[in-house]
């Protein structure tokens, strides 16, 4: 997992990367809030530690920032923080963050919370990935009872004009046979997007 640590204290990031490094975590640091918007345009990041107290763009002022692009489920935020008032943390999670800790900051408490926002994130990208395939679903089931009215009206047609040896209505049976082959095309065009789709899934999940 890609952590970025945006924090001003080199010591206390010095002993965050340390500890979570054992625990398995790829852990990138910043100094400043400027830094991490930029960095967060370009590379992929799992879960971002943010101190509260930093000059120029506080911690808070970077979470306003960072929820403009990101949603709580997409970049999960967790304030690290020296601030232990009610009202100050009630603002920071009604903002979006979506855990704090206080320091000193215990790295069991870190890596465990961290955790959780890492199964909450899974649990939402399954759900999202289960809806998505079921829209997919449910509109190729659509597109299949659609094929059947231009089906029947090609072979009606197709049937009146062999007893009658009359064709002069074969347009309308090209008409329901374009109608059918778009609807076909559709289909196949959901097919490969819902395979592409898992793939990728998969793909996350092993990563």
């Amino acid at each position: 997992m890609n952590i970025l640590l945006v924090d001003d204290d080199q010591d206390m990031a010095d002993y965050l990367i340390s500890n979570l490094t054992n625990f398995g975590f790829n852990v990138h640091h910043l100094l400043s809030g400027v830094e991490t918007l930029s960095y967060l345009k370009k590379n992929k990041t799992d879960l971002l530690l943010l101190d509260w107290n930093m000059p120029v763009m506080t911690g808070l002022d970077v979470l306003m920032e960072v929820r403009k692009v990101f949603s709580p489920s997409d970049l999960p935020i967790i304030m690290v923080t020296s601030i232990n008032e009610t009202k100050n943390i009630v603002s920071a999670l009604s903002k979006g963050c979506n855990d704090y800790i206080t320091k000193p900051v215990n790295i069991e408490t870190v890596a465990a919370r961290m955790q959780t926002q890492f199964s909450i994130k899974k649990l939402h990208d399954d759900n999202a990935a289960k809806f998505k395939l079921e829209a997919i679903n449910e509109v190729i089931t659509t597109l299949n009872h659609e094929i059947n009215n231009p089906l029947f009206i090609a072979l009606n047609h197709v049937r009146k004009a062999s007893r009658r040896e009359d064709y002069t209505q074969l347009d309308k049976v090209e008409n329901a046979l374009v109608r059918i082959t778009n609807i076909v095309r559709q289909i196949s065009d959901l097919n490969i997007e819902s395979k592409e789709f898992l793939k990728q899934v998969h793909t996350d999940d092993a990563a």
